[in-house]
Parts: structure tokens; C-alpha cells; sequence
């Protein structure tokens, strides 16, 4: 720290020969990365050597080390000065810029987590940070299909296990995972309920099942016989695979003619619209 706080060139240098040489590695290289930076006088040699700092790929607690080191460097290049000299308000007048540059409110979580674990975690300063809130994603309409692309999204659909499988979801409003792990002893076909046990929550709920989906389903059992105790099983007797039931999907969706993305979470929303 001495050495380092006589002259940012010599600590850049110090950083490069230890990283190079791999003795600072993983997490280690994202803490002497960020004491570095904040110990730098930043001259214009060393504003120009940051760039040149290796940026790992490990995360800590949740943040990308890349992302750790961009934060920091951003915010020093920005007020030209050590991160660790910097108080609430340079670091609100960094956040309001970064907002004005475009980036999507994702990107921008990314940064200010980036900022928060600086500041809370390395130079344990968690004041300095206190005011920051997290931008939500833009609210946007779901693609939802109409009745008529419902049926010829089906009809384009080549294998049977797969029409009914579509129909299905577009019947009960299941996700992907959920009508994925489905099996024969979860539907009451007399009461008309299913039983959905593999939900998002882990909460077990009923679901209405419509007469001509359970004779559909009838239909389908007797013909296609998949194996116990899936309701949908693939070709080795295994629980269906979700990506191949995606592909199967976007076939069909090709083939129909459909110019919108189709993905079975379309089905889901499509069945709470026309529901």
C-alpha cells in the first residue's frame, strides 16, 4: 500500500507482474484490482493502463468480478479521482449520467450492483451508497395469438404427441416445465382437475380440465401409450425435454406462417387473454 500510494505507475506495474505471473487469481484479483484502482494517482499514464487490466470472469456474491472492475474505473475515470475520495454526491452525479447514456434498465442494475459491492463491501463505505435504487425493466405488452393462429398453429404441427401436448398447454395455461413433468395420476378425469405439483412456487394447485380436453386426452393416452408415469414422455420413456418441445414449437410456428416469435409462454398468455 505504501509502494502503491507513492506512484500509480508503479502500482499498474505491480498489478500487471503478479497477474501475469498468476499469483493473483480469482476473487484475490478482484480485490487487488479494486485497491489498486482507488490507489492510484491517476495520472495520464495510468487512466490509459486501465484499460489494460485483466478482467476476470468469476463472480462474488452475485456480481460479475468484470463488471466490478468496469464500475470502478468508469466512476474514476469519470470524476478523475480514486473511487475512495469520492463522497454521496460524485457518486450521483455518476449514476445520473449513466442513466442518460441509454442503457437498458438491465445494464444498469448491473453497474449499480457493481458500484453497491465497491463501495458496501471493498471499501466498506456503504453510505456512500445508500441512496441508490434499481431501475425496473419497461413494462411490455405479451405476444398473445389469436384463435385462428392457435389453430393453425396446431395443425402445422407434425407429430401427434407434440398437437396434443400444444393443445394442451394452450387448454390449461400450464408452463413449459409444469406440462413437462405432468403424469397420468395427476389428472382427475371424473371431477375434471389436474393436479399440478411441479409448479414455479412449489405450491401445490387444481386446474380445471374442459370435457373435450379430457377426451383429447383419452384419445391421445390410447393412442400413443407413453410411458409411466409421464403424461408426456419422450421417445426413451424419459420425462419430455422442454428445448424439444420448443423446437417443436418453432417448426410449427414456421410452418403456420406466423410472424411472431412463438414460444409455449406465448400459449400461456394466449390461454389468460381469450379465457
Amino acid at each position: 500500500g505504501v509502494l502503491m500510494a507513492q506512484g500509480g505507475e508503479f502500482a499498474f506495474v505491480l498489478y500487471s507482474t503478479a497477474a501475469a505471473s498468476g499469483v493473483i487469481d480469482g476473487p484475490h484479483s478482484a480485490i487487488f484490482t479494486a485497491t489498486v484502482i482507488m490507489s492510484m494517482v491517476l495520472t495520464p499514464f495510468t487512466v490509459m493502463a486501465l484499460k489494460f487490466l485483466p478482467k476476470p470472469a468469476q463472480s462474488m456474491d452475485g456480481v460479475e468480478i468484470a463488471e466490478l472492475h468496469g464500475a470502478a474505473h468508469d466512476l474514476a475515470a469519470f470524476h478523475d479521482r480514486s473511487p475512495r475520495e469520492l463522497g454521496a454526491d460524485d457518486v450521483r452525479a455518476w449514476v445520473q449520467a449513466l442513466r442518460g447514456r441509454g442503457l437498458s434498465p438491465q445494464r444498469v442494475r448491473h453497474h449499480l450492483s457493481a458500484l453497491k459491492f465497491l463501495y458496501a463491501k471493498t471499501l466498506g463505505l456503504p453510505g456512500t451508497v445508500s441512496f441508490l435504487s434499481f431501475p425496473k425493466d419497461r413494462q411490455r405488452l405479451p405476444t398473445v395469438l389469436s384463435v385462428d393462429e392457435v389453430r393453425r398453429l396446431l395443425v402445422a404441427v407434425r407429430e401427434p404427441k407434440f398437437r396434443v401436448f400444444f393443445a394442451f398447454l394452450y387448454a390449461t395455461g400450464l408452463r413449459l416445465g409444469e406440462a413437462c413433468a405432468v403424469q397420468t395420476c395427476d389428472i382427475d378425469a371424473e371431477r375434471g382437475l389436474l393436479r399440478v405439483r411441479a409448479g414455479k412456487t412449489h405450491t401445490e394447485r387444481a386446474v380445471a380440465l374442459t370435457p373435450a380436453l379430457v377426451q383429447a386426452l383419452r384419445a391421445y393416452w390410447r393412442f400413443v401409450r407413453p410411458a409411466p408415469p409421464w403424461l408426456f414422455a419422450s421417445r426413451r420413456g424419459s420425462q419430455l425435454c422442454p428445448g424439444v418441445a420448443r423446437n417443436a414449437l418453432k417448426s410449427a410456428a414456421k410452418i403456420a406462417g406466423l410472424r411472431c416469435r412463438v414460444t409455449p409462454h406465448v400459449l400461456r398468455h394466449t390461454f389468460a387473454t381469450h379465457s
